[in-house]
C-alpha cells in the first residue's frame, strides 16, 4: 500500500507539473512577437494601435518604440493582432498635418502580392488595418521613403510607408494622397 501511495503521489506531481507547464506555455501564446523589418529609417518612431470599428472605446496601443539596425520589436496581445494599424513618424518629417500609417494592402493587390514604390506611388485607396495572426511571433517587411506632403504651411517632407508584400488585411479602405495612408485619429478596422 506504501508503494502504491509513493506511485500515485508521483504522478501527481507529474500531472501538476504538466499542468503548471501547459499554463505557462498558454500563457506564452497569449503574446506575439512582432518584429518589423524598416531598413533606411533610423530612429522613425512606431506606434501601434489595435480597435474594431464595433467598439472604439475597446483601443489598444504599444508603447512608441524607435527603429535601430532597421528593425523594431513589439509584444502584442495575441487577440490585438487583428485590427492592429502601424504608426510611423520619421526624423525627417516637417509639420505634417495626419500621423503616417503603413498600407498594408492597397486596392488591386491581392494577400502575398509584392508592392513597390513605383506600383503605389498614384494609389488611391489603401487598407492600414492588419487581419492579425494566432502565430506566436510575426514579421513584416515595410518600406519608407521620403516624399513630399502638403503640410500645414505647404509642401513638406513627408513619408509614405508600406508593407512590402500585400498583408491579410481588414476593412475599411482609406482614401490615399499619392499612395500615402496618414490619419489624424485611430482607424477603426472591421471584417475584410
Amino acid at each position: 500500500m506504501k508503494h502504491l501511495r509513493t506511485i500515485l503521489a508521483a504522478a501527481l506531481m507529474t500531472a501538476v507539473g504538466l499542468v503548471a507547464a501547459g499554463s505557462q506555455t498558454a500563457h506564452a501564446a497569449a503574446n506575439t512577437t512582432l518584429t518589423l523589418k524598416i531598413p533606411n529609417c533610423e530612429g522613425c518612431v512606431i506606434g501601434l494601435t489595435s480597435v474594431m470599428a464595433s467598439d472604439y472605446e475597446d483601443l489598444w496601443s504599444s508603447p512608441e518604440k524607435k527603429v535601430k539596425n532597421g528593425e523594431v520589436t513589439f509584444k502584442v496581445p495575441a487577440d490585438r493582432t487583428a485590427g492592429l494599424s502601424i504608426g510611423l513618424a520619421a526624423p525627417w518629417e516637417g509639420a505634417v498635418p495626419a500621423h503616417t500609417i503603413v498600407a498594408l494592402r492597397y486596392k488591386g493587390y491581392d494577400v502575398g502580392d509584392k508592392v513597390s514604390y513605383s506600383d503605389i506611388k498614384t494609389a488611391k485607396k489603401a487598407s492600414g488595418c492588419w487581419a492579425g495572426t494566432t502565430e506566436s511571433a510575426a514579421t513584416l517587411k515595410v518600406i519608407v521613403k521620403k516624399v513630399t506632403v502638403m503640410g500645414n504651411l505647404g509642401p513638406v517632407k513627408g513619408s509614405i510607408a508600406f508593407a512590402k508584400n500585400t498583408q491579410p488585411y481588414l476593412q475599411p479602405m482609406q482614401r490615399t494622397y499619392d499612395g500615402v495612408l496618414a490619419t489624424q485619429d485611430v482607424f477603426g478596422c472591421g471584417p475584410s
